[in-house]
Formats: C-alpha cells, sequence, structure tokens
C-alpha cells in the first residue's frame, strides 16, 4: 500500500531549504542551523533530487530561487514558523506546573474562586484553569486532571468525599434585620430566589424543603427565578430575597457576613461533593498540591463555630 506520505521531503531537508531560500546563502543557513555549507549545499541537492526538480539557480557569489523554490518556500515558511510556535507552546506547557479542574457553575461561582487566591498566594507557580459546566465531563478524554462533583447516588470509583452539602434558606443581614426569621413560617414575608426549573435541582426545591418542613402551603411574598446557582447566591447577596444554598458553599459568605442563615439547623444534608482524580494525573505534584488544598479548605469551613456562619438572632 502506498503512503500519501511518500511524496513529502524529509522534515530536516525542508527546514534546510527554508533557511538557505530565506537567506539566500548556504553559509549563512548553515550558521543560523549550525551546520557547515557544504552540509547544507548537500541537503539542498538531496530535497532537489526528491522533488525532481532544482530549487535554486546557482551562481558566482549568489543564489536565487527558481519559480520552483519560490513556490516551494511560500508553503514552507509559514509551515515552519506555526510548527515552530506550537512546539514551543507544548514545550512551555509541559514545563508550567498546571492543574485543570471541572466542575459545576455553583461550586465555581459560589465556593472555589472566592477562595482560589489563597491557593495561588501559596503556589504562583502553578497555573489553575477551572471549567464550569453542569454536564458530567470524561476525565478519561485527558482534558481535565480532577473533577469536583456532587453525588446523591453512586460513587465513581476513587472519589474521596470532600464535604457533605446541607441545604438551608440564607438571606442577607438588611433583609434578616427587616424582617426577622426565627422559623419557618417567618419565610412568608419574603421573596423566594428560585433555581431554575425546581425538578432539575430538587435538593434546591423551595418546595421540597418546604415539605420536608412541614410547611407545604407556606406561599412567599413573591418570586424569583434565576438560572444559575452563584446567580441565586448573588442575588441573596444584594438582598433580592430569600435563597436556599448548600450552607457547604456559601460558608464563606456566610464568615463574611454577607448572609446569614437563621434556620440553619433545619438543614438537610440531601447530597455529598467529592474529589475525584484522573488516572493520567495520579502523581501529578500540582495536583497532588491543589487536592490537598480543596480539602484543608474543607476542613477549615468545618471548624467554623457556628455564631461564624451567620447569627440566626438577628433582630
Amino acid at each position: 500500500m502506498n503512503s500519501p506520505y511518500r511524496s513529502l521531503p524529509p522534515l530536516d531537508l525542508l527546514v534546510a531549504f527554508e533557511a538557505a531560500a530565506r537567506h539566500l546563502s548556504f553559509t549563512r543557513a548553515g550558521a543560523e542551523l549550525f551546520l557547515t555549507q557544504s552540509a547544507v549545499s548537500r541537503q539542498i541537492a538531496a530535497i532537489e533530487e526528491a522533488l525532481g526538480t532544482p530549487l535554486f539557480r546557482r551562481r558566482t557569489r549568489a543564489l536565487d530561487l527558481t519559480d520552483a523554490g519560490r513556490r516551494l518556500l511560500n508553503l514552507a515558511e509559514p509551515f515552519l514558523r506555526d510548527l515552530r510556535q506550537y512546539s514551543e507552546s507544548l514545550r512551555l506547557a509541559a514545563a508550567t506546573p498546571r492543574v485543570r479542574v471541572t466542575t459545576t457553575f455553583g461550586v465555581a461561582g459560589v465556593w472555589l474562586l472566592p477562595l482560589l487566591a489563597d491557593f495561588q498566594a501559596r503556589y504562583p507557580q502553578i497555573e489553575v484553569s477551572i471549567a464550569a459546566d453542569n454536564r458530567l465531563a470524561d476525565l478519561a478524554s485527558g482534558e481535565f486532571d480532577l473533577a469536583v462533583r456532587m453525588c446523591r447516588g453512586a460513587v465513581p470509583e476513587g472519589a474521596r468525599r470532600l464535604f457533605g452539602n446541607p441545604i438551608a434558606p440564607v438571606l442577607c443581614p438588611v433583609l434578616a434585620r427587616k424582617h426577622p426569621v426565627r422559623e419557618v413560617a417567618d419565610l412568608a414575608r419574603h421573596v423566594f430566589i428560585h433555581l431554575g426549573e425546581e425538578a432539575r435541582w430538587p435538593w434546591l426545591s423551595w418546595q421540597v424543603w418546604l415539605e420536608r418542613s412541614g410547611a407545604a402551603g407556606l406561599r412567599p411574598a413573591g418570586n424569583l427565578h434565576l438560572g444559575q446557582f452563584d446567580q441565586v447566591i448573588n442575588a441573596a447577596i444584594h438582598g433580592h430575597g430569600v435563597a436556599l444554598a448548600s450552607l457547604a458553599l456559601v460558608g464563606e459568605a456566610l464568615s463574611q457576613g454577607k448572609l446569614v442563615a437563621p434556620l440553619r439547623d433545619a438543614g438537610v444534608e440531601r447530597s455529598t461533593y467529592y474529589v475525584l482524580v484522573a488516572k493520567h494525573a495520579d502523581g501529578n505534584p500540582a495536583v497532588e498540591r491543589f487536592v490537598a488544598w480543596l480539602f484543608q479548605q474543607a476542613a477549615r469551613a468545618k471548624r467554623m463555630r457556628p455564631s461564624r456562619l451567620g447569627d440566626s438572632k438577628v433582630d
């Protein structure tokens, strides 16, 4: 079977030709390629023989390109430039420690990004790439090094539990002072912030939460529907209403006083977040440091005293 590549000249000959054609000098091409003038001359003769046509007109003390040589240079120059630049980018990427994370919009926007400055301060040499998507990613594809995902059923082999996911209402301190929430019935004075179509997110469904809290008939003062969890939390922080939130994810906002969770004792753990490292990233020092940092942040949130999670006695 004939290969379609048999008619192509060897790459080293093409490199020698491009340098000689650019300089119109075998001597200067040799200096650039760390070859002697005679070695470049032999490579040019070899590529001309392979292609079956002269590429240079050899004159006393001068070189000119033939028409075939000019056409080949027009093809070879951008090809070799692009190949060189791409090769350099691959080498640079291999030399730069990098961690590629796939997670949900909620984890990325509400929990991970607010904490990421701490990791960057500790490990400024490690590049972090975070891809937020609620769709599951295939770690076997090699595109990502690790995933931070919520599991409500079977846990993937090798996944490590990061933290539980208790769900409870949260609101900003201004609203909590204006209309205090001491029991579930007090929520009726507030606007409920909903995450998209609640059938898709049952663990963050107001209807489900109220039923579990024995207040299925409660009606809010109004309703606001948003498409992503980080939008829901930002709306709550800015005083647009009360949101159902994963207390694990909003721990930083609670500790900073941006949100309060007056009914946090009513929080029900509906699911768990896990970290799963791709097989190709096993033993990668940068990935190991990032995973260790994730667990440090999870442990830090767990150590927070209840009073730091938002004062439930706001008047």
